[in-house]
């Protein structure tokens, strides 16, 4: 972080930063009417299929446990609180569940918007939003029953109205950002790392920045009086929810190398070097607000890539961290296109054109793929085919949702883990459930990650596939689901005895 020359560049620094990109000042109704057009197509694009496709992944969780955690402050009680308001007014439905995710997910953008402006200029954080808009991550999130736009909203108002209290040396809003930055953390407990950066950044500011800005040095000091009690105060809670984390025993996390690759594949791989080169070159016209933004990033960053060799992390847990990323990205394409307005306006726009054309087939593989394929197809394919004396071991969630009979018609067996996970002892347990007099119907999902190697040899060896679809998509991710069936007139001794020698 590069110390400030004097106290003057701070308390104009959002000015300064609207003069450079927009060349002029923004007036109320250029920034009010791309707002409402934001908050349309943000609530157009977020709402399509909202209640038409099927539950999928950890949606269960939150469907069929709402009530429980909403009560349970360690359990990011707040999108459950929220999902049990929904259930009152629309009843039990996919709707129902995602409509807070919805809500949250749309009003993000335009607040996005509105606070951007006031950090990086109009133009930039217009291109940021469109760039939030084509986000299949951000869209994915606004249509699951699941708690991170909740988290995405309440980190954009507890980033922005933290560097807003610092410029203007104003208390009330350092409250309001705590206040947000709170929220986010009960929507999910790894957004605390919004405040632990803050912390950090109002550290380095009252030591270096603060210079004789009585309002800087009020404000970084009530910051860390602040945060000093609270972590006090939520230490204990902080220590046991660690250790319970790492005795967890997870198997889906990946450690920090495959994490990189996740959150760029996430993240957008081209959106992520824009906003990478516009951080940069934020950090050099404008030091303090550069510093902000490498502390924003920087510290979740290094904390969840630390904790990542230790125990599960999912690129969802930096999800906060995105509206400084998509900020970034849009100072850098809106400096492009006021650098080369004097040559032409397809040459302005290249940079930001290539972004937008780079996140489409995500976008619109979003919409395809669900369309095209939900775990309702497969459920239909094992009730057809299901007979007297088989069982079903069903290693997606849905099957006893989605069956159009009473699910105790099935004999259906317990979850035993996921199917990558290579602790399990699939082939006893596989064995196990194949019916004597039966066949054992087994759904799978189907991605690019390999299965458990002992599910894919016991698969080999005494099943074979009867049913498989992918989604259609247009970008990288394939996903979709698959069953098959297992009976001891299926077994292949020779093909066993080969997959044992060969491992």
């Amino acid at each position: 972080m590069g110390a400030l020359p004097n106290a003057t560049i701070v308390r104009e620094v959002f000015l300064v930063e609207q003069r450079v990109l927009s060349g002029r000042q923004s007036g109320t109704r250029d920034i009010l009417l791309p707002a409402l057009v934001l908050l349309l197509v943000a609530g157009v694009s977020r709402v399509i299929g909202l209640g038409e496709w099927a539950f999928v992944g950890d949606e269960y969780f939150t469907a069929y446990h709402a009530a429980e955690r909403a009560r349970d402050l360690t359990s990011n009680p707040l999108y459950y609180a929220l999902v049990e308001a929904t259930y009152r007014v629309f009843g039990f439905s996919e709707f129902a569940a995602r409509f807070p995710a919805f809500l949250l997910g749309t009003l993000s953008i335009p607040v996005f918007f509105l606070l951007g402006s006031r950090v990086c200029g109009r133009n930039a954080a217009l291109t940021a939003s469109i760039f939030i808009l084509l986000s299949g991550w951000h869209l994915w999130h606004s249509q699951a029953a699941r708690f991170y736009s909740g988290v995405f909203l309440f980190a954009t108002l507890g980033w922005f109205l933290y560097l807003r209290a610092l410029t203007r040396g104003s208390v009330p809003l350092m409250i309001a950002a705590l206040a947000a930055q709170a929220v986010a953390a009960l929507f999910h407990q790894t957004a605390v790392l919004v405040a632990v950066a803050c912390t950090v950044h109002a550290l380095f500011t009252r030591i270096f920045a603060s210079g004789d800005d009585p309002g800087i040095r009020k404000v970084t000091t009530a910051w860390l009086v602040t945060a000093c009690v609270a972590l006090i105060a939520v230490s204990p809670e902080l220590y046991t929810r660690t250790l319970r984390w790492l005795n967890k025993g997870e198997s889906w996390g990946a450690g920090p190398v495959v994490l990189t690759f996740q959150l760029a594949r996430y993240f957008n791989p081209v959106l992520l070097v824009t906003a990478l080169v516009g951080l940069v070159r934020i950090v050099r016209e404008n030091p303090f607000v550069g510093g902000f933004l490498v502390t924003g990033v920087g510290v979740p960053v290094l904390v969840m890539f630390a904790l990542s060799a230790f125990m599960p992390v999912r690129p969802d847990y930096l999800f906060h961290v995105t509206p400084l990323l998509f900020l970034t990205a849009g100072y850098l394409c809106s400096e492009c296109i006021l650098r080369d307005s004097g040559r032409s306006r397809l040459a302005a726009y290249a940079m930001t054109l290539v972004v937008a054309t780079a996140m489409l087939p995500e976008f619109v593989s979003h919409y395809t793929g669900r369309k095209g394929l939900d775990v309702r197809q497969p459920v239909a394919f094992v009730e057809r085919a299901y007979a007297p004396g088989d069982r079903v071991l069903s290693l997606v969630n849905g099957f006893d949702r989605y069956v159009k009979r009473e699910p105790s018609t099935y004999r259906l067996l317990p979850w035993p883990g996921t199917p990558y996970d290579e602790s399990v002892d699939w082939g006893r347990l596989l064995s196990n459930a194949v019916p004597q007099s039966g066949r054992l119907w087994i759904l799978l999902p189907l991605r690019r990650k390999p299965l458990a190697p002992s599910l894919e040899n016991w698969l080999l060896c005494h099943a074979r596939l009867a049913w498989r679809r992918a989604s259609g998509r247009f970008d990288y991710t394939y996903e979709g689901y698959q069953v098959f069936v297992a009976g001891p007139a299926l077994v292949d001794a020779r093909l066993c005895r080969a997959l044992a020698e060969t491992g």
